[in-house]
């Protein structure tokens, strides 16, 4: 995000700690995103309410835009990763690219298999264990893995065809 919307890594993490930024900055993250302000600060929303939640010591919360494990994140996942192949099967673009710290879980990896064998382009990018064998022919050929050496820990999973909004 930083490179993408020219915003220093600063102005990003004022945001992510709820402080006032600029229009312009918002305008700027919303580009690159396809979004806009307004989905910007239900996201906010979301993340305050998520903040709050751990601060009560409860995990079972559920959001609107945010995806938490263990009780959103993989059904919300395997549904993107089931459109995705979806999108394929119709001949278009199909693309999902995942930033994590390992990819251990049975069903997601059967889930990417289905979708590498669909026609899906996936792009893993693990720091720890990740138990799929990329470029197996007629079974994760379309899968590519490359390791990850960094300071944050975040998860990220881009999906080509959630990425676009619709007109």
């Amino acid at each position: 995000m930083r490179f993408s919307a020219d915003v220093r890594a600063a102005v990003i993490a004022k945001l992510g700690k709820g402080e006032n930024v600029t229009t312009d900055v918002l305008l700027k993250i919303c580009n690159v995103l396809a979004c806009d302000i307004a989905d910007i600060t239900e996201i906010g929303r979301d993340a305050a309410a998520y903040f709050n939640s751990l601060l009560m010591g409860r995990t079972d919360e559920s959001y609107t835009h945010l995806w938490v494990a263990p009780n959103s994140f993989k059904p919300q996942f395997l549904d993107c990763v089931d459109r995705e192949i979806e999108t394929a099967k119709r001949g278009e673009k199909a693309q999902i690219t995942i930033k994590c710290n390992s990819i251990t879980d049975k069903k997601i990896i059967e889930k990417l298999i289905d979708a590498s064998q669909s026609g899906v382009v996936i792009a893993l990018i693990v720091r720890g264990i990740c138990c799929i064998k990329p470029r197996v022919p007629g079974y994760t050929d379309n899968i590519t893995v490359s390791a990850l050496s960094d300071v944050f820990g975040s998860i990220l999973a881009c999906i080509a065809s959630e990425m676009v909004k619709p007109d």
